[in-house]
Parts: structure tokens; sequence; C-alpha cells
């Protein structure tokens, strides 16, 4: 963490190597932010199992309710990564554009 505070460009220049895994890691990344950020919300507000009598019910809805939360933040992420790829091109950012130092 000092690493990073001392000297981020060289973390990030480090860290972009452009290896095969490097955008499924941070897809797994991504999703699973999401899918905490909706469990705290599940746990901290007991949004889904309000009115249900039933524990199973209640689980039920919990699961639900983490799997709409994990697409819709999964489709709002991915229409934002849209936006920021087009005005990227519309402003003419290139390969030149993008190192870091």
């Amino acid at each position: 963490m000092l690493d990073l505070v001392w000297h981020p460009t060289r973390l990030i220049d480090r860290r972009q190597a452009d290896r095969v895994g490097d955008h499924a890691r941070a897809l797994a990344f991504l999703a699973g932010a999401i899918l905490a950020g909706n469990a705290m919300l599940v746990i901290g507000l007991g949004i889904p199992s309000a009115g249900e009598p039933s524990p199973t019910r209640a689980w039920l809805a919990a699961a639900g309710w983490l799997l709409a939360g994990e697409l819709v933040g999964l489709v709002v992420a991915a229409l934002l990564t849209a936006l920021l790829v087009l005005a990227w091109r519309l402003a003419g950012g290139g390969p030149r554009s993008r190192l870091v130092g």
C-alpha cells in the first residue's frame, strides 16, 4: 500500500503487462465487488426478508435480490465502459496516450 502512495505510476506501469488473464481477473474483481455491496445491503437493511413467513422463502428472496443486483450492476458497468470507450475514440486517444509516466 505504501508503494502505491509513494510511487503510483510505477505500480500502475508494472501492472499493465497485457497478460492473457488480466481482463478475466478484472471482471472477477468487479463482479465480486458488486456482489459484496449487494450482500451488505441485504444483510444491513434486510430488504427481501421483511415480509417472508418462512426462513426458506427469506433465503430464496435474498438470493434473488443478490442475483438481480449482480446482473444490474454488471449491465450498468458494461454500459459505462462502452461510453468510456466511445469517449476515448472520439477524443482521439491511441496507444501513445496510454503510456504511464
